[in-house]
């Protein structure tokens, strides 16, 4: 019984929203490096913990999706169009 509660309440909290989604509405100023991965995962490049990369790629064109941090907190986030 705890395996199958276990599994549900996994499934059920499943985000399906895309990078892109999750990063405009969910990402916001003075996060910590945690929210910010929990909500994103993990970066494709990290800097030191300085800057975050994400890459979002549809058939129209390819995006980079970038979030500064400083001293542990988010201080902006841009998007590069590639």
């Amino acid at each position: 019984m705890v395996v199958v509660s276990l599994f549900f309440v996994i499934a059920c909290n499943k985000d399906d929203r895309s990078q892109r989604e999750k990063f405009h509405e969910s990402v916001q100023l003075n996060m910590s490096y945690d929210e910010v991965r929990d909500i994103m995962g993990d970066p494709i490049i990290g800097f030191n913990y300085e800057v975050w990369h994400y890459s979002v790629k549809s058939k129209r064109s390819s995006e980079l999706l970038v979030v500064q941090f400083e001293s542990g907190k988010v201080i902006g986030k841009s998007v590069f169009e590639r």
